[in-house]
């Protein structure tokens, strides 16, 4: 109770911070060119999702917009998304069908991701984002027809099952991290069915890209089967599906890894000099301030940018 009251105070202080966003002119959409731009957003992420999409959109036009709707967006939060994102699809995650995976937990996310990479190249982006510069990695994995993903220090390349298994197993984790979803998972990979054939890259779901056809809703509910098989009820646990996604994506063809210091998130210590793409974690997101403040410089360029046009 205690910890989401907190989060509430600190959303709100960044709200007001970055209410000039609202002011900002409506993101470009350019159908047939670009990737389709996936979002899962809550009414509590409102204004952290438009600074996302729209310093994205600066960077690459996007072919169009849908976001998840986790159902606590009210009709007036649709509308200011609409005003913003021309021709914005806005799915309820309650209607995607989900028969296999976990409920909830953004699996909804996944899925709605999974049914639209038949029709061409999906990106997902994060609420908790922050595009400061531009994006060429991006541009090119586009065009190129590259599956791409944000890498961690455990993740900066695309492995074999059994050499993840190994990274996992020789890293040191504290008692309570043993006991996380991913970790719990990454360990079973081992018993997978001929591991040695497939891949697997420790990466952040904030920030991934599908190439067109690279994968189905059949790929993702057929490792989830599994992996509930191996693990049993912890695949229900929140995080699941970022191993689910980590899965497909390295398993979907040529799939390039996104690393610090162009592609980095907010943390103690981090050098974000060189960014051009930042991933605001939830556990530092708001200390020192730094995320208000870039996301103001976001609504201060798009409208000095706007003045000028």
């Amino acid at each position: 109770m205690f910890f989401r009251l907190r989060r509430r105070l600190k959303v709100g202080r960044y709200n007001r911070a970055v209410r000039d966003i609202v002011r900002t002119p409506p993101i470009e959409i350019t159908p047939g060119s670009g990737p389709l731009v996936v979002t899962q957003v809550c009414q509590m992420d409102l204004y952290m999702y438009l600074v996302a999409i729209k310093s994205f959109a600066r960077q690459v036009t996007p072919s169009g917009v849908c976001v998840v709707n986790d159902g606590s967006l009210s009709g007036g939060d649709q509308e200011l998304l609409k005003a913003h994102v021309p021709g914005i699809d806005i799915v309820r995650a309650a209607d995607v069908p989900n028969p296999v995976c976990p409920a909830g937990g953004c699996w909804e996310r996944l899925l709605t991701i999974a049914d639209r990479v038949p029709d061409g190249y999906v990106l997902q982006l994060d609420s908790d984002t922050i595009t400061t510069g531009p994006l060429d990695e991006i541009a090119a994995a586009v065009e190129q027809n590259e599956c791409f993903v944000l890498g961690t220090e455990l993740g900066p390349e695309v492995l074999s099952v059994p050499q993840a298994v190994e990274v996992t197993r020789a890293h040191t984790w504290t008692e309570r991290e043993r006991q996380h979803v991913q970790v719990v998972s990454e360990l079973a990979f081992e018993r997978l069915s001929d591991p040695e054939s497939r891949r697997y890259v420790r990466g952040n779901a904030a920030f991934t890209g599908f190439v067109q056809g690279s994968i189905s809703r059949e790929d993702v509910e057929r490792f989830s089967g599994e992996m509930t098989e191996l693990v049993g009820d912890k695949w229900d646990s929140w995080g699941s599906e970022q191993v689910a996604s980590n899965y497909t994506v390295a398993n979907a063809g040529l799939t390039r890894v996104l690393t610090h210091p162009r592609y980095s998130y907010h943390g103690p210590g981090r050098d974000l000099g060189q960014a051009a793409f930042i991933h605001f974690i939830g556990s530092y997101r708001f200390d020192n301030g730094t995320y208000a403040a870039m996301s103001q410089k976001v609504a201060e360029r798009l409208t000095r940018e706007a003045g000028s046009a």
